[in-house]
């Protein structure tokens, strides 16, 4: 197992640990390339009555996306914090009718440093991330959300 997985399969089991919604949806982290991280969730257990998925849970996969990458950014950084988010905004563009993977992305090189650099003179530091499921050209659900890092005492 790499390091990259290892890093994965204790991102997960904290997530499922001390978040309890992530369980019922079923969530898995797939993969984090450095830049991209993916979340699959099953549509079984995340269906609406028109059986395709339900906005919530699109937008708790959504929103885990993010956390998730922030998590993993803060120790990329060497940083010992915790991550919350302030606020978001979801657009359902279409039905979900089958498993779903939601992916965000870094922003910018120079996001990343100015964020670190306010999170280490201030000690809490916010970023905004994107967030897809669907394809990034032709997205089903659109998720923009502002994070909070805030270091541990």
């Amino acid at each position: 197992m790499t390091s990259e997985s290892n890093g994965l399969a204790e991102l997960e089991g904290r997530i499922k640990k001390d978040i309890p919604l992530a369980r019922h949806l079923g969530l898995s982290l797939a993969s984090y390339d450095g830049a991209c991280i993916t979340l699959n969730a099953p549509l079984d257990g995340n269906s609406n009555h028109r059986d395709t998925a339900f906005a919530g849970s699109l937008d708790a996969v959504a929103t885990l996306a993010g956390w998730s990458l922030m998590s993993l950014m803060l120790k990329e950084l060497g940083v010992d914090g915790e991550v919350v988010i302030q606020n978001c905004t979801v657009s359902f563009v279409r039905p979900v009718t089958a498993d779903f993977s939601a992916r965000c992305w870094k922003p910018a090189a120079h996001a990343i440093a100015d964020f670190a650099a306010m999170l280490l003179k201030r000690g809490r530091a916010r970023m905004e991330l994107e967030a897809i499921i669907g394809e990034r050209l032709d997205p089903a659900v659109r998720f923009f959300g502002r994070y909070v890092a805030i270091l541990k005492d």
